[in-house]
């Protein structure tokens, strides 16, 4: 019970020990993918694609998970207890669009959804 009370400092520490240089790589590789931005809050990382329907095109295609499985190795790297599993909650999609559209292009609004 006492270790796993320890569970979400050690996800939200393995997040913040990734170095931007290689979120900013990420970023870079994805290029392609319409990828906008990579925000990482707490334990969760958003990826933004720039338009709702190229997230949905790449959720239909496959990319969104091969994004995750990349991104999971990443983070499996920092993930000094190894409390990060495949089916753990760390990853969403979102879109620029809808951030723009919902939260008024605010990161204040939008880290308090």
């Amino acid at each position: 019970m006492v270790f796993t009370d320890f569970e979400p400092v050690a996800r939200i520490e393995a997040n913040r020990k990734i170095p931007q240089v290689e979120i900013d790589r990420l970023k870079q590789e994805w290029a392609l993918k319409h990828v906008w931005e990579i925000y990482r809050e707490f334990s969760m990382t958003t990826f933004f694609f720039y338009m709702a329907s190229q997230m949905e095109e790449y959720q239909k295609d496959g990319t969104t998970e091969k994004m995750k499985q990349q991104y999971y190795m990443l983070l499996k790297q920092y993930d000094e207890f190894d409390y990060i599993k495949p089916y753990t909650d760390f990853l969403v999609f979102d879109s620029k669009e809808n951030f723009d559209r919902s939260f008024r292009s605010s990161w204040f609004y939008y880290s308090r959804r």
